[in-house]
Formats: C-alpha cells, structure tokens, sequence
C-alpha cells in the first residue's frame, strides 16, 4: 500500500475511532468536541478547522484573497480580505455572495430558491459581532433542510475581512464544528 493510502486508512481509523468514542460518551456534541483541528494562519488571522476538510487558499488580485474551507456533509466558512479602502457594507457583501450562489442554482436548473434575510448576534473568537443571516431554501416545496449562512464583517487597520459560515440548518453535528471554529478565530 503506498504512503498516501496508509495515510487515508489512519484518517479513517482515527475517524471510526472519534465516532465510536464520542457515542459512546453521549453522542455528536463529545464527537464535535473531540474532533482534532488543524491550524491557519494567513494575513495576521488564525483560526482552527477539522483535520478532515479542505482547505483552499487563492489570490484573487492583487489586493483581494480569499480562504475557503469546507467539510464533506456541505458546511462551509469562506473569508474574503479586502484592502480597507475596497471594503464595502456587510449588506452589499451578503447579497453579492447570496445573488452568486442563486446564478448557480440557475446554471444547473434547480428551482429559484426561497431566501430570508435576518439580523444575527454571534461571538467569534471572544468578541460578539452582528451580522446578516441567510436562510437558504434550495428546493423549496420540498423536505430537504434550508442552509443557514451568517455573514460578519471583522474591521481592522489596512483590512476588511467578510466571514461567511454556511451549514445545513438541521445537522447539529456541523454546527457544533462551526462553533468550536468561531471560537477559535483570532484577528491581530
């Protein structure tokens, strides 16, 4: 077996054993806890995610850089970094965002989605911040769950740093992982 695959079969015995674990000790809030994280450090901001998701890092410009990290079941925190003199409100960003997601849905067929709009109170990384939350009925009409993405906008001296945390509004599991990242987050 090659490297990588002794690799993939370690992440999955190290999954099979949090999962095993974490039920056995009162369910998805101890898996959630016990979940190890990895470390990101980019433009004086850190944060921690599950060893398990992706994490893409691009460029976009010359001044503009987005981090994107997702997990398999669809969660997902995006931050965009904007020179502070580029930066626009929190309300013209989420509806950007929000009118790109839409374009796709329209790319692939899918039915015009239900959106609401509504203010939200969270605490990233020990400070309580207001935002704009999103719900997101893909399908609507149907059984499937709604997503739920909170936007935040985080000031600082040369940078404007747009978050944005998507998760399925049902699955409690992700939303205890999202968690735990928020808590993580520190901005120097």
């Amino acid at each position: 077996m090659s490297k990588k695959g002794n690799g993939q079969l370690a992440t999955l015995r190290l999954l099979i054993f949090v999962s095993v674990y974490g039920f056995a000790l009162g369910g998805c809030d101890k898996i959630a806890h016990n979940i190890p994280l990895t470390r990101c450090e980019n433009d004086g901001i850190i944060f921690s995610y599950p060893f398990y998701w992706s994490l893409i890092e691009e460029k976009t410009g010359s001044d503009h850089k987005l981090i994107s990290v997702s997990g398999p079941l669809g969660s997902a925190i995006l931050l965009s970094i904007y020179p502070s003199e580029r930066a626009i409100t929190l309300s013209e960003y989420s509806r950007m965002i929000s009118d790109s997601f839409r374009a796709l849905d329209n790319v692939y067929g899918t039915a015009e989605p239900d959106i609401e709009f509504t203010d939200v109170e969270d605490t990233i990384g020990g400070r309580k911040v207001s935002g704009i939350r999103e719900i997101y009925y893909d399908n609507p009409g149907t059984v499937e769950a709604p997503l739920k993405r909170d936007y935040f906008l985080i000031g600082r001296k040369k940078s404007a740093v747009y978050l944005l945390f998507q998760t399925d509004e049902e699955n409690s599991f992700e939303r205890k992982l999202l968690q735990r990242i928020k808590d993580s987050f520190a901005f120097q």
